[in-house]
C-alpha cells in the first residue's frame, strides 16, 4: 500500500495513536494490513515525504509526446460566370464573333475623310458580327442587345459614337424576321494598349443580368 495516495485526513489517523478500533477502521478504508506499517512518522514528516516522492516521480516520468497539428489551405478555385465562346444565344438572337480588328484607325479614316480621330491615348477597334433573329414577327437588336468590347481584365469599353461613318456597320435598327440574320462591324473607342479583345453581348432587358462573353475564332 503507497501511504502517500492516502488522503491525508486518513493519513494522520493511521500514523497518529488512535484506539485500535478506529485504526482499524482505518486501516480497512485504506487496504493496510499492519498497525505500524509507517512506523512513528509525524503528520508532517510523512506529508514532506509524500511530496519529494512525487517529485521523484515526475523527474524520472518521460516527457509526453507532442503532436503539431497541420491545416493545409488549398486554394479556392476562381470560376468564370459566363464560358467564352464563338457564338452564343441572348433572348431571341444568336450572335457570332467572326473577327476582331483591335487597332482599325486606318479603316475609320479611309472610310470618310470627315472622320475624327480616336481620343487621345486611344483608338478604334472593329469587330464582325452575325446576328440572326430566332423569335416570332420582326424585330432588331436596338433594345433587346447591348454590346461592349472588353480587355482580359474585364474592363468594358463603349460604342465610337454616332458621327462616325463605319465601314459595313451593322444595323441594330435593321428588323429582322424570324431565321434572317445580317452581318457587319461594331465600333468601339479602347485604349492604345489594350490588344486582346473580346465581345461582351447581355440582355438590355431592365431586370434581365444574361450576358455571354465571345471570342473570334
Amino acid at each position: 500500500m503507497d501511504i502517500c495516495a492516502v488522503p491525508p485526513e486518513d493519513r494522520s489517523r493511521l500514523i497518529k495513536p488512535q484506539p485500535v478500533e478506529i485504526v482499524r477502521e482505518a486501516q480497512r478504508a485504506v487496504g493496510a494490513a499492519d498497525d505500524g506499517i509507517w512506523g512513528s512518522r509525524s503528520g508532517a514528516a510523512l506529508d514532506d515525504f509524500c511530496a519529494a516522492q512525487r517529485e521523484e516521480e515526475a523527474a524520472d516520468k518521460p516527457p509526453e509526446p507532442t503532436t503539431t497539428t497541420t491545416t493545409t489551405t488549398r486554394p479556392r478555385p476562381t470560376t468564370t460566370a459566363r464560358r467564352v465562346v464563338s457564338s452564343g444565344t441572348i433572348s431571341d438572337w444568336h450572335i457570332r464573333l467572326l473577327s476582331v480588328n483591335s487597332n482599325a484607325n486606318s479603316a475609320i479614316r479611309n472610310e470618310n475623310m470627315f472622320n475624327p480621330d480616336p481620343p487621345a491615348g486611344g483608338k478604334f477597334a472593329l469587330m464582325r458580327v452575325e446576328v440572326r433573329y430566332l423569335g416570332d414577327g420582326k424585330e432588331s437588336t436596338a433594345f433587346d442587345v447591348n454590346f461592349a468590347a472588353i480587355d482580359q481584365r474585364g474592363n468594358a469599353y463603349g460604342s465610337c459614337g454616332r458621327f462616325i461613318v463605319i465601314p459595313n456597320e451593322y444595323d441594330a435598327y435593321t428588323e429582322h424576321f424570324s431565321g434572317a440574320s445580317q452581318t457587319g462591324n461594331l465600333c468601339f473607342e479602347v485604349p492604345s494598349s489594350v490588344s486582346d479583345l473580346r465581345l461582351r453581348v447581355s440582355d438590355a432587358g431592365l431586370f434581365a443580368d444574361d450576358k455571354i462573353v465571345l471570342e473570334a475564332r
